[in-house]
This record gives structure tokens, sequence and C-alpha cells, in this order.
């Protein structure tokens, strides 16, 4: 079984005051999500709803799933996609309940969705008691929380990367008598990337930060950056 720790570390501070707000709202969103990585992709890995997603307090198995089907029914703006398709295509990344004031029962839920292929996000807002949609908005920032299926995409990136874990065997081999011959082996704490750099492709592409720890718990020192919308790879402050 996949392990998954909710950690309080934070992302890199948002140069924008959009995303700032963002974080202001809704603070969980700067968590980094610790995993130890154990199975290759599945078929059914592009499946939205409860099984992928980075946060859902609150709420039941049925009321995430019931609202994650009547968002992922909504369609999206008809705007020319800005790529032909991509294997993550449209994934659901949170399902939060709806704070208002006096209300007791779950009614009003807020669905966060990344579509790939349109390089757009959006905020959904569903009346789970009547099963119907509120709102669609869109959302300007790329920088939302990663789900599961994301950070198993972008381990698999990693992983299909020759030179990158070459690089981070012969690290280890430093500090141990042999390398880790599997990234199973090691602790892959995932965070999306937001760079300080405002001419950076991760300030429009959504990217994946990997921080890599051994069976002692060291960190390496090579940090792994996914651009999950193009499908590069490459490292934080090469050296």
């Amino acid at each position: 079984m996949m392990h998954r720790i909710m950690d309080t570390i934070m992302t890199n501070p948002a140069s924008n005051n959009s995303h700032q707000h963002l974080r202001a709202a809704y603070p969980h969103w700067g968590l980094r999500l610790t995993r130890r990585f154990t199975a290759c992709l599945c078929a059914g890995m592009l499946s939205v709803f409860a099984t992928g997603l980075s946060f859902a307090a609150g709420l039941s198995l049925e009321q995430q799933n019931t609202a994650g089907s009547i968002a992922a029914a909504v369609p999206w703006p008809t705007a020319r996609a800005l790529s032909d398709s991509h294997p993550l295509g449209s994934q659901t990344l949170s399902i939060e309940k709806q704070e208002r004031k006096n209300q007791r029962d779950v009614r009003y839920i807020n669905v966060y969705q990344y579509n790939y292929p349109q390089r757009a996000a959006r905020l959904v807002v569903i009346d789970l008691q009547d099963g119907t949609l509120l709102k669609e908005s869109s959302i300007a920032s790329v920088h939302l929380p990663l789900n599961d299926i994301e950070i198993d995409y972008a381990i698999s990136l990693l992983v299909n990367s020759t030179n990158l874990m070459e690089s981070l065997k012969r690290e280890h081999v430093k500090r141990s008598a042999q390398p880790f011959s599997s990234i199973d082996e090691l602790d892959v704490k995932a965070s999306i990337y937001e760079p300080r750099d405002k001419d950076h492709a991760c300030q429009y592409d959504r990217c994946a930060l990997l921080s890599l720890f051994d069976n002692t718990n060291t960190v390496f020192t090579i940090e792994p950056v996914i651009n999950l919308s193009n499908l590069s790879v490459s490292v934080l402050n090469p050296r």
C-alpha cells in the first residue's frame, strides 16, 4: 500500500498577489505530499474523483464521487485547445466543502479542475443536495495542488529520465554501499512548483517539484522539476 503523509512544509512564496490571495483563502494548497512510490501507472490512472484528490476533508467518499461526477460532466469552454491531446487530460484536483454561516449539512461543494489540453484551471460549484451546477469560473493561476495521478505521472517521467536517474544513483553511492536500484526504495515528496523567476516556464505550466529521501531520511541535493504540461524533466538550481 502506498504511504502518504500530509506535511506542513510550504511551497515557494508566490510572487503574484493573486496567488497569495488564493493561498490565504485556501491555506492547505501549500501543503506537500509525501509518498512512497511502489507501483507503475495503471490503465485507469486518468480516472477522476476521490482516488486522485489532494484534499477532500469533511466529505464522505460518496459525496466526493457525486460532486466529482457532476463537475466532470460540465463541458469546458469551447475555446480551441492549445494541444491536440495530453496524457493527463482533464484532472479533478480537489473537492472541498464550502463553509457557510449556519450551515450544518454538507451541501455546497467547490471542485477545482485543470484541463491540460487547454491549459486552463477552473472552479465548479456544486449544490450537492439538488445535484446541480451552481457556478463555473476560471482560475488564472496554474499553481493549484497536485493530485495523486499527477504525482504518479511526474515520478514516472523521472524514472524514464535515464541521465537524471544515473545522477541520483551517483549521489547516493557517495553515502551508501549500494545505490538504490528502484525509485520505490525512496520516499518522494511532491509539491506544485511555483518559481520566483517570472520568466520561468513553470509560471505558466503545471510543474511538480520532487524531493527525494533515502532510507536514512537523507535528502538528495538533486531536486527534479517535472513540467507536466510539456512533459519535460529538469532539476532545481542545476550546478
